[in-house]
């Protein structure tokens, strides 16, 4: 990339910049962005040139499973349809039985519910917690406190927990269609909200427990 005019950011390693297109790379896929397709095509001929063999796979609609399309208001909003569908198919929910739900989590705490009832083993729970912390991490953050939630048994799940995460399939089969809505700006702002409420479980596990004892410690 360097050798073809193209610059490394300060910020990512995996981030290319110059006057006219922008690239980001991922693993082996590259990702082009500039104002006219034909710099894109000289800047493809002369990766070429230095020994890249690069395929055309399209716009950047299926970039790492991402669909991104431009709304009427100019923003941009990034879908996984096709990954929620593998999430729903692999939960068992992909039918015209399977009810909706509107809300990713119920109000009360996930516990470890050790005295519960053992899981029904009719799909794979790792797996679909590891689909689910993707598709959080990209385009659907409002699931992503009840997949970390989910994410926390993911190696002894009881009966409460398989049926926490069907109930973040039937939000997704609800929201199937919604995604994360990009504003671009010339500012820069970032906001962050840490995950700190360890004393969330406080009063339903045990007080020796550390999960819920370290806030109050």
């Amino acid at each position: 990339m360097v050798a073809a005019g193209m610059q490394v950011s300060k910020l990512d390693p995996c981030l290319f910049v110059s006057d006219k297109v922008t690239a980001v790379a991922f693993v082996d896929d590259i990702l082009f962005w500039s104002t006219d397709e034909a710099y894109i095509n000289q800047l493809g001929a002369k990766l070429r040139k230095e020994g890249l063999l690069l395929e055309e796979e399209g716009d950047a609609a299926g970039y790492l499973g991402v669909e991104m399309t431009k709304t009427e208001e100019g923003l941009i909003e990034m879908k996984q349809t096709g990954l929620i569908d593998r999430v729903l198919e692999a939960l068992g929910l992909d039918t015209k039985y399977a009810t909706n739900k509107w809300t990713p989590a119920e109000g009360k705490p996930l516990t470890k519910d050790e005295n519960g009832k053992p899981p029904q083993g009719s799909f794979s729970y790792s797996s679909v917690v590891g689909m689910l912390l993707y598709l959080a991490g990209h385009t659907r953050p409002d699931i992503a406190y009840a997949v970390n939630c989910c994410a926390r048994y993911m190696f002894n799940p009881r009966l409460s927990h398989e049926q926490a995460l069907k109930r973040i399939g039937r939000y997704l089969k609800a929201t199937r269609d919604k995604g994360l809505i990009l504003n671009p700006s010339g500012k820069l702002k970032v906001d962050a909200y840490p995950d700190a409420d360890f004393a969330g479980l406080y009063g339903y596990e045990s007080n020796s427990d550390p999960a819920c004892a370290k806030s109050r410690t």
